[in-house]
């Protein structure tokens, strides 16, 4: 019987051993579960802060794509007022149309007409040349000689100030 026993104390025994194992499994397994649980809350803080990344950037790329169209358009425009504005050679074009215009001008002249010069005068422009507003008298003309060189539009007046 003593042997009987002894086997019971020892089915305890092990018993025991297998409940200590078991809950020191439990404990383990608890352990990794809050591991996970702190990697996967971590994670999905992760997740909220690269989606407000994410949407911080795309909401830049959109401001910069604007303000690129914005930049764009106004090259083209500033390309547009430097060409109305400049000067146009002659020798590049002539106004379309006949009225008065803006005209760089180089004059040959003797001296008691002031010599040679350069100058910007207002000009009309009818049926291919260019003429002064009002007539010289016909001693001026043999003593100089005016050549446009290059005219732009007149530019147009403010009607603001006027009263």
């Amino acid at each position: 019987m003593a042997r009987g026993k002894n086997r019971c104390i020892g089915t305890h025994r092990a018993d025991r051993g297998k409940q200590v194992i078991k809950a020191e499994f439990y404990k383990m397994v608890e352990r990794e579960k809050e591991k996970d649980d702190r990697l996967y809350d971590r994670l999905k803080e992760l997740e909220s802060k690269s989606v407000a990344v994410l949407s911080a950037a795309t909401d830049r790329i959109k401001e910069m794509a604007t303000l690129l169209e914005e930049n764009k358009r106004l090259r083209a425009e500033i390309t547009e007022l430097r060409e109305r504005d400049r000067w146009i050679p002659v020798g590049e074009k002539l106004p379309e149309e006949s009225g008065k215009y803006l005209v760089q001008v180089s004059r040959i002249a003797i001296e008691e007409l002031g010599g040679n010069s350069n100058f910007v005068r207002i000009k009309r422009f009818m049926g291919g040349e260019w003429a002064y507003g009002t007539h010289s008298p016909a001693w001026i003309n043999g003593q100089l000689k005016d050549t446009v060189t290059h005219w732009k539009p007149l530019p147009a007046t403010d009607t603001k100030g006027a009263d």
